[in-house]
């Protein structure tokens, strides 16, 4: 490898070490806000694979010769306009449907970002990177169709929730005084 190509491989893996800090933190979040156990377990068990992640890109970084920067990734836009608790919300219900839009975009921002790194690494000959890259996207692209398989019943619990005059009769939703519909 050139020195060139390292240094961009080395910023490539910093980039994704970085996100997945920060996207591991927002997740833990999102698993304290709204009231769904299902969702709130998946951003839990999500959040523990991105560290043991988190932990073997450290580790390769360093097998390059590289180390961390501490800057900021290229997703924190993204990752930092995600709905906060309460900001747009009026019921958790509708806390848990933002929670979910956020992780979406930003599990398919991460896909993105290995995709870049495995293709980075295959061209310049690094099997090891683009394996641990390969074995990263294939798993934000499930857990992004995850995600996304909640988005229709959390979208119509939101919906009965914010109008309980126009209930949905094909889900089975608490209605305001807690009461299942």
């Amino acid at each position: 490898m050139s020195g060139a190509a390292t240094d961009f491989l080395r910023r490539c893996l910093t980039d994704a070490i970085e996100a997945e800090d920060l996207f591991e933190s927002r997740l833990r979040e999102f698993a304290n806000q709204g009231d769904d156990p299902d969702v709130q377990s998946a951003f839990l068990s999500h959040a523990d694979v991105l560290r043991l992640r988190r932990a073997d890109l450290t580790a390769r970084l360093e097998e390059l010769g590289g180390a961390e920067s501490g800057g900021k990734s290229p997703l924190s836009p993204l990752i930092g306009t995600a709905s906060p608790e309460g900001e747009f919300a009026r019921v958790q219900e509708e806390q848990t449907l933002h929670n979910l839009i956020a992780a979406f975009g930003i599990e398919n921002s991460e896909c993105a970002l290995y995709e870049v790194l495995s293709t980075l690494a295959r061209a310049i000959g690094d099997s090891v990177t683009e394996s641990l890259a390969c074995a990263a996207l294939a798993d934000q692209q499930e857990t992004a169709k995850r995600v996304f398989s909640f988005l229709p019943s959390r979208s119509k619990i939101a919906f009965n929730m914010l109008t309980p005059n126009e209930l949905d009769p094909a889900v089975e939703t608490k209605a305001f005084q807690n009461r299942v519909v």
